[in-house]
């Protein structure tokens, strides 16, 4: 016993492991900075501005390459106004630049990085010298006068401004530092030109900068919305593995839980039983006088009320261990063909003394040519027996019980307990058949019981496979319905039957 009571405490005491779930939760939501307000869902603003510029950084490094081969293109065309030496050393200057800028891409990667705004500042900074080396090829084409060239430095205004959108797009800033010198100084070479297409160039290149300026910050509220999103996707995963992780304790606090019971029950099977089985033997050694006779007949009562109160005792012992049988799922059905006829008439055989005492009337009515069942005999003699008891300790003297077993309407069979009692009133039925638990109008007639044949009812037939139905009317009675499936019947009806006329109120989860 005192091992299981350790086990019991030990289930009912073992923390959930919050600090395993809180742990998981903190993978994404990470430790909240002093005064920074959250830019989003499950994101501080430095965590976000952090995360925009890992974006910036992986895309600049992931474009190096197109960069350098749009560096030597542009040298390689530039060849055509240009001399070499003029082309060679832009080349290298502006291949150093763009070498710089991903260097320091590079080392953001690192975990000790140091983040906004210094990073984003030395990003703007570097985007800057490569947007300065772009400016020498303009300004080195610009001493060409013809509309070839002037065309060509457009283009090349629009390879720089496509390439900075679409790499730099989640640090507008460094797009901006990037673009705009190329930009401003187009305007400054053909804005006051004389020739109408250059004048016409500047405007473009003006616009063109605006717009790309406008398309980038378009692009980050994209990728700012999208990181934001892939972090409450993250946040919702490990608030998922939590649940799940509790869910799992929770689990195995209840298997121990149930082990615990079961420990339980099979040592009170034992300890209660056997002291049980003595008083049982003693007293009815004693009621009988088998050893002798009693000088003093009170005693001989009193022996004969031990053994009715022991005897009660073991039943209430049996129901008790039973209905946590089914409760638990450890109830075997002992399936065998039975017939439904000659349990009705059984049990109706041993409440009709009692119903003869309390003046009552028991009508048995049964439909002819049943076939037999497959069912559990002993679990469905129980199942009428404690719907027969019910209607007779509730029906006032005076009144009918009617016992009623047939087909019904879907080709199983049914059995109907029918009283004249008192009735349920309809917000107690769902409290009638929870276990343990009477309605008030039991309790102010102060019938005895427990509280556990209907529920055992309820859980026999649904083991079954059938459904159990309840209805009830204040001062006109009840009717308590088991009704077994088609399936389980051996032999089909030979031709269709009625449904019943009832009006079901309440149907249990079959």
């Amino acid at each position: 016993m005192q091992g299981l009571t350790a086990a019991t405490v030990d289930t009912e005491t073992t923390p959930l492991p919050s600090g395993r779930v809180e742990r998981r939760r903190g993978v994404v939501d990470g430790v909240r900075e002093p005064g920074v307000a959250p830019a989003g869902q499950g994101l501080t603003r430095a965590e976000l501005d952090r995360a925009l510029l890992s974006t910036y950084a992986r895309d600049r490094l992931a474009g190096s390459p197109a960069m350098a081969a749009l560096i030597l293109v542009a040298a390689g065309l530039a060849s055509a106004w240009l001399p070499s030496a003029s082309v060679v050393v832009w080349s290298l200057v502006a291949l150093c630049s763009h070498a710089l800028l991903g260097v320091v891409c590079f080392s953001f990667r690192k975990p000790d990085a140091v983040g906004s705004p210094f990073r984003g500042g030395l990003f703007s900074f570097a985007e800057l010298l490569c947007g300065l080396g772009w400016v020498g090829l303009l300004v080195l084409l610009s001493a060409e006068h013809g509309p070839e060239a002037a065309v060509f430095q457009f283009a090349i205004l629009l390879a720089v401004a496509c390439a900075a959108t679409a790499l730099a797009a989640a640090l507008p800033v460094a797009m901006i530092a990037a673009t705009a010198p190329a930009a401003l100084t187009l305007v400054a070479l053909f804005a006051f030109r004389e020739e109408p297409l250059l004048v016409a160039l500047a405007w473009l290149s003006g616009a063109t900068a605006i717009f790309f300026i406008w398309l980038s910050l378009r692009e980050r509220r994209a990728i700012r919305d999208g990181i934001l999103a892939r972090a409450e996707r993250a946040r919702l995963y490990q608030e998922l593995l939590a649940t799940r992780e509790q869910a799992e304790h929770a689990l195995q606090r209840a298997d121990k839980a149930s082990l615990a019971r079961s420990r339980f029950l099979a040592t009170m099977n034992h300890e209660l039983r056997t002291p049980l089985n003595a008083i049982l033997g003693f007293s009815e050694v004693m009621k009988n006088e088998v050893l002798g006779p009693m000088q003093n007949g009170t005693y001989r009562e009193y022996a004969g009320d031990i053994h009715a109160s022991g005897g009660h005792l073991l039943s209430l012992i049996n129901e008790i261990l039973d209905l946590s049988r089914l409760e638990t799922g450890r109830y075997e059905l002992n399936e065998v063909p039975v017939a439904l006829e000659a349990i009705v008439r059984a049990c109706e055989s041993m409440v009709a003394g009692e119903a003869r005492s309390r003046d009552l009337r028991l009508v048995l009515e049964i439909e002819p040519d049943l076939p037999l069942v497959r069912a559990d005999p002993a679990g469905l003699r129980r199942a009428v027996l404690n719907l027969l008891s019910n209607a007779v300790k509730f029906t006032p003297a005076g009144g009918t019980i009617t016992l009623q077993a047939g087909w019904t309407a879907g080709g199983g069979q049914y059995v109907s307990v029918r009283d004249t009692g008192p009735g349920i009133p309809a917000g107690e039925v769902a409290l009638v058949l929870s276990p343990f638990q009477q309605g008030e109008s039991a309790m102010h007639m102060a019938k005895p019981g427990a509280g556990m044949g209907l529920p055992m009812v309820e859980a026999l037939i649904r083991l079954h496979g059938g459904t159990f139905e309840l209805r009830s009317t204040m001062g006109a009675g009840t009717v308590a319905t088991l009704c077994l499936p088609r399936s389980r019947v051996l032999e089909a009806p030979s031709e269709d039957v009625p449904a019943r006329e009832n009006v079901i109120l309440w149907r249990s989860a079959g």
